[in-house]
């Protein structure tokens, strides 16, 4: 149940439209994974809205831009020093937020 209300958090806060699944995360003992997708249908820059947007969750994040590929993917690893905007985001130890097609 905790992990449905994380889902809706995110996608509230990413102003994400289609529904999220949930599925048992094996890396971590009683994790789970959380899978959203969508399209940003902004006029901002894509690189710049990805951070924007991961930062309304926690920071820092890791970012590797693949100019070749157009994409741009940004690692969230929980760490000492990991900062969380909502109290609810505490329980995130790993994030993978992936954009394709700049």
């Amino acid at each position: 149940e905790k992990g449905n209300e994380i889902g809706r958090l995110l996608c509230d806060l990413l102003e994400i439209k289609e529904p999220f699944t949930i599925s048992k995360y094996r890396k971590f003992s009683d994790s789970y994974r959380i899978e959203l997708s969508g399209s940003l249908e902004s006029e901002l820059n894509s690189v710049y809205e990805s951070i924007e947007l991961t930062d309304r969750i926690c920071n820092p994040w890791l970012v590797d831009y693949k100019r070749d590929e157009k994409e741009i993917e940004l690692i969230f690893n929980k760490s000492d020093f990991s900062k969380f905007r909502r109290q609810e985001f505490h329980v995130i130890k790993w994030a993978h937020f992936e954009i394709e097609d700049l």
